[in-house]
């Protein structure tokens, strides 16, 4: 009935709408609000029930608005979301079909009307149809892209979704709105401490503000919830390195490059780590596994020929280096628009 009655709500005064609406849990029985909504429509539906001869229409209407919207009022819950705006499209044709007939009867006993009612009535429809423009035109700049979308759901409908407000932040992050994404972050583990994604998400920010004692709890808490991903591995044991934490990155750089060997930014780090922990030989391994996948990174040919000649392999050392300075000056010559 609560259902029944929020798409009948939106469809008569269509303000605060939301790409999606989160479910209260529990569910609010002790409100007033809540059952009497479910009240309402039941005694709607008994009215409409015991006077079919004089709203015969009507009751059709509802009936077939109730048949059509039956499977979408929440019944069977597949997710946190129960309603949405765009599930009263196609159940709604009943009653547009009884206001165009109602708007037609109005248009027939207006033009039997004198002129001035016949003035009026016009003036009246145009101001209609004009405020429900506007009221178009202010809903479409809500769905202007993700950011506004996502935005004005984080303050409706979806206020008290953990995976809206973390989804929210996601945007935020990808439109380079570092400092913004935080919050949303944030109060997304604070709904839902359970849902680890957005614990990563975090430590991301908080990398990118080059904040890695704060990003390090967060990864940390994301990786003893899922312990197999190796991108969270790299990105702790990056932030363990800018601490210092030198034998604590080196062990998570190496399980991530363990778990996704190919990952030539993974082998990098590694092997850097590996050469300020003086560990030469590791080192020089995982710089060129880092080069087998990302053949042309100067930074890391670079850093190969430094370790090599500290390894005592000075002759292909500085080729190494060469090489990354040549590549380095073809790539400067040629422009990055090109590349």
């Amino acid at each position: 009935g609560n259902s029944i009655w929020f798409y009948l709500e939106k469809t008569l005064a269509p303000s605060g709408l939301c790409f999606l609406y989160t479910a209260p849990t529990p569910t609010p029985w002790s409100e007033i609000g809540y059952w009497g909504s479910t009240l309402v429509v039941l005694l709607l539906t008994i009215f409409l029930v015991l006077r079919p001869r004089r709203h015969p229409g009507w009751l059709v209407g509802w009936l077939s608005f109730l048949i059509l919207l039956g499977p979408l009022i929440g019944i069977f819950r597949t997710s946190e979301y129960v309603v949405a705006d765009r599930y009263s499209y196609v159940p709604l044709q009943a009653a547009v079909i009884l206001l165009a007939a109602g708007l037609f009867h109005l248009g027939e006993r207006l033009l039997r009307c004198s002129r001035w009612h016949l003035l009026a009535g016009t003036l009246a429809a145009a101001l209609a149809i004009g405020l429900c423009g506007v009221g178009s035109w202010r809903q479409s700049q809500t769905w202007h892209d993700s950011v506004t979308l996502r935005l004005h759901g984080s303050h409706y409908g979806a206020a008290s979704s953990a995976r809206a407000n973390g989804a929210l932040g996601s945007v935020l992050l990808a439109n380079n709105r570092v400092e913004e994404s935080v919050f949303y972050f944030e109060h997304a583990i604070e709904l839902d401490p359970d849902l680890a994604l957005f614990r990563k998400c975090l430590g991301v920010v908080r990398i990118r503000q080059k904040n890695p004692a704060l990003a390090v709890p967060q990864l940390r808490q994301y990786l003893s919830m899922q312990p197999d991903d190796p991108e969270a591995h790299s990105l702790l044991g990056f932030a363990l390195a800018h601490l210092g934490r030198l034998g604590d990155a080196q062990g998570c750089l190496a399980d991530a490059a363990r778990r996704k060997p190919d990952d030539p930014e993974t082998q990098r780090m590694l092997g850097l780590v590996l050469w300020q922990l003086r560990r030469l030989p590791e080192a020089e391994a995982a710089l060129r596994q880092s080069l087998r996948y990302r053949p042309d990174d100067t930074q890391t040919m670079s850093h190969l020929g430094s370790v090599l000649v500290q390894r005592g392999a000075r002759q292909e050392g500085e080729q190494w280096r060469r090489k990354a300075g040549q590549a380095g000056e073809a790539y400067s010559a040629s422009g990055p628009g090109s590349h």
